[in-house]
């Protein structure tokens, strides 16, 4: 076999579902050339390539076939080329595919490109050198990290170095690492799981005068089932009410209660397990006679009884239908949301901090 019928069968193989170890990133961008050649020489196959920005995403190799789905479902929308680092291991080897779908009956196929870099360092090391050489120029470079920052702190400081956007989904443990650096606006995907809750919670006060939020003493956040479906979500919900009206951490009281200075007065802020309210989840707000409550329905995940009563009558309660973000749709908003959040950056440190004594709670 001649030394060039043998480079090209190592670049084949990079097309294969095992895929096969790699020299140098160059091997993938041969073997890209080769994916796209039968629509070159006008074959049978008839694909459209488009990209409008690279979507790195990082996470553990047991977790990548759980995303799969994820990233099928987000390329009909926001097509990318994908290159998903897996560290752990030995040599790094390399996979290359295409992700395809069909706007329209009769219509050619619309592809995107996905490259699977499996091993290397556990902790990431030195693996930007094969990542950044793959980047398609001129286009928007998003990461999405889905594993513990702390297992790859090397990594995760040059991905945000050259990214433009940093969307964490590591749960509690990307909570530390919230603040933005140079152009790379920095996200949680809790934000966006949430943003039907922040509406509803933001719409609470409409009609109530400037005297309701000014006498908030007390927050209630449950977290239920039906969504927000972790208490990191209720911890951004609790920061999300938070930050706009200009409060400040103060002290952890107990485990899950915390209080908050809001000028002269105090505000006392829990995070209560389902269970103590019949498995619904839902925001309750009281002060100065004034009480604002969001319920879930028990039958209906997506829709939302809003109840508010002062010191002498309650108004009827509105039913709201808001329908749950998926992870899909939520990673979209993140992707696609504006680069400047005002919102974001004055819940951002209280979440953080909420996180953090989370964390110390154990």
């Amino acid at each position: 076999m001649s030394a060039a019928a043998s480079v090209t069968d190592l670049v084949a193989d990079l097309l294969k579902p095992e895929g096969a170890p790699i020299r140098d990133p160059g091997q993938i961008e041969r073997a890209l050339a080769l994916l796209w050649e039968p629509s070159a020489k006008g074959g049978d196959r008839v694909a459209s390539r488009i990209c409008v920005a690279n979507l790195v995403i990082v996470s553990r190799a047991e977790d990548w076939h759980g995303l799969v789905e994820i990233l099928a479902d987000i390329s009909p929308a926001y097509p990318t080329r994908t290159i998903v680092l897996l560290p752990g291991g030995d040599a790094i080897t390399a996979f290359v595919s295409a992700l395809c779908h069909v706007p329209q009956p009769h219509q050619p196929q619309v592809c995107c490109e996905q490259i699977v870099l499996r091993g290397g360092p556990a902790d990431g090391q030195n693996l930007d050198r094969t990542l950044l050489p793959l980047l398609e120029p001129d286009l928007p470079a998003m990461v999405w990290w889905v594993r513990d920052p702390a297992d790859c702190l090397a990594l995760l400081h040059s991905v945000r170095q050259r990214a433009d956007r940093l969307i964490l989904d590591a749960g509690r443990a990307g909570f530390a690492h919230l603040a933005s650096q140079g152009r790379c606006a920095v996200r949680e995907l809790g934000w966006y799981r949430t943003a039907r809750w922040r509406q509803l919670i933001a719409g609470m006060f409409d009609g109530s005068g400037a005297d309701g939020p000014d006498s908030i003493e007390h927050v209630i956040v449950g977290v239920g089932e039906c969504g927000p479906d972790s208490r990191m979500d209720a911890v951004w919900m609790a920061a999300f009410l938070a930050g706009q009206l200009g409060w400040r951490p103060r002290k952890t009281v107990a485990q899950g209660v915390y209080e908050l200075s809001a000028g002269r007065r105090l505000v006392k802020v829990e995070l209560v397990p389902c269970n103590s309210r019949g498995g619904a989840c839902g925001v309750v707000i009281a002060g100065g006679g004034h009480s604002y409550e969001i319920a879930s329905c028990p039958r209906s995940g997506g829709e939302f009884q809003v109840h508010i009563c002062d010191e002498n009558t309650c108004l009827l309660p509105r039913c709201l239908e808001s329908p749950c973000l998926s992870r899909k749709d939520a990673l979209l908003a993140a992707m696609t949301g504006r680069f400047v959040d005002a919102a974001f950056a004055r819940a951002a440190p209280i979440a953080a901090w909420m996180a953090e004594q989370v964390r110390t709670e154990g």
